[in-house]
């Protein structure tokens, strides 16, 4: 009895080295994904699509954390190509775009807002922001090489944009009489793969020269290695490292000025007083130069459970991600999760539920699978925030779908 446990332990471990646990539904296929995401992390559309809308300015300032006010927004697109020969042959061809963006709006100006100061009083507050966007192109190749499954995807990455961090320094005063003054001033700073000048200034035109945009590209390498420890049970590493880092050639800078007057704070109610309110761009500056940007630098680990072959799949994965690795003042250093739990029937179907916590915004997802062979079909919904706690009631959302058409 104790031989016939011990070879069954035996034939099971040998089985699950040699276990896919990723397989392919097509040997061939062509497939697209898109992902969008806004979220924030306090406003709700409950709060704000009402027919009759309060403004309750102690609660919002009261609700709002030390870091401000947060929106962000990121999309991805990608176009892919996949061979599936067999387990130790697995190609794949890949493009796509994905941009980010962040804004913060810091907690002091809702603080003054929702309860007021001195009169004579001054009040600064800062609103700072950031954007970036990219173009790749790649080639996939996954094999198992002893027992342990190993992904590599190198990816040729062009800039497309890239705003730094934009602080708008603003100030508020009043005085005895009930004037309100308001000013910010902020420094924009633009980089990107053509000359803004042709988009900018009327009298100029656009200079989209593609060979010089391609060729400022940089390069990156993904990567994945598992290996499954006992029956339906893996664990592995990931990675994105940067190689060699994309260019910027671009540079455009501009100050942006706010003015708001009010002569008796009534009269912004009653239209009586004396008020003015302007915008200003000032001189723009236009310069050639080379700016070092790479994609995010991710490390971390996974690790799968399949207990009843492909009805139940258990999924956690946990890394630490770098962004603006080139660019040390504005390097932003983040931990990512997912967490999820699939449930399929015959790889006909199946259905996802997760949590997540990835490019800096929280989500709780649902998904779903259908697939017909010759076309698969993936829809994923999520609510999401910037904010743990406001994550869960719908401060932002994030919709995801896919096709692969194929045998």
């Amino acid at each position: 009895m104790k031989k016939l446990a011990l070879s069954l332990i035996f034939i099971s471990l040998v089985t699950a080295a040699f276990a896919d646990l990723y397989k392919p539904h097509r040997v061939f296929e062509i497939g697209v994904d898109a992902e969008v995401s806004v979220a924030n992390n306090y406003l709700s559309p409950s709060e704000v699509l009402v027919k009759d809308l309060v403004i309750d300015l102690q609660k919002i300032s009261d609700g709002i954390k030390d870091n401000g006010l947060l929106f962000d927004f990121n999309t991805k697109e990608k176009v892919f190509i996949n061979l599936n020969i067999s387990s130790h042959y697995r190609f794949g061809l890949f493009t796509g775009v994905e941009a980010n963006g962040q804004m913060n709006l810091e907690q002091g100006l809702f603080k003054f807002l929702s309860t007021g100061m001195k009169v004579g009083d001054n009040l600064d507050f800062v609103l700072s922001g950031y954007t970036d966007a990219f173009y790749d192109v790649g080639l996939s190749f996954q094999t198992i090489i002893k027992d342990y499954g190993v992904k590599i995807a190198p990816s040729y990455y062009v800039p497309i944009a890239y705003m730094p961090q934009v602080k708008a320094k603003g100030s508020f005063s009043t005085s005895a009489d009930g004037k309100i003054k308001m000013e910010a001033k902020a420094p924009v700073v633009l980089y990107t793969a053509i000359d803004m000048k042709g988009v900018l200034e009327d009298d100029e035109d656009i200079n989209l020269d593609i060979p010089s945009i391609l060729s400022n590209g940089g390069m990156d390498l993904t990567f994945e290695v598992e290996r499954n420890i006992l029956h339906g049970f893996n664990v592995g590493v990931f990675g994105r490292v940067p190689v060699v880092p994309g260019k910027l050639t671009h540079k455009t800078s501009m100050d942006v000025d706010a003015y708001f007057y009010e002569k008796n704070i009534l009269g912004i109610m009653e239209d009586g007083e004396e008020h003015d309110h302007d915008v200003e761009i000032g001189d723009k500056e236009y310069e050639d130069v080379s700016y070092k940007i790479a994609r995010p630098m991710r490390f971390g680990v996974e690790a799968s459970y399949k207990p009843f072959g492909d009805s139940i799949f258990l999924q956690s994965s946990l890394d630490l991600a770098v962004r603006n690795l080139f660019t040390p003042a504005d390097k932003i250093i983040y931990p990512e999760y997912d967490f999820s739990a699939t449930f399929g029937l015959k790889k006909i179907t199946s259905l996802t539920f997760g949590t997540a916590y990835q490019d800096m915004i929280f989500s709780h997802y649902i998904g779903y699978m259908l697939n017909f062979r010759l076309i698969e079909l993936n829809a994923r919904v999520a609510v999401s925030s910037s904010d743990f706690i406001h994550s869960f009631g719908i401060s932002g959302v994030k919709a995801y779908a896919g096709v692969r058409i194929g045998y």
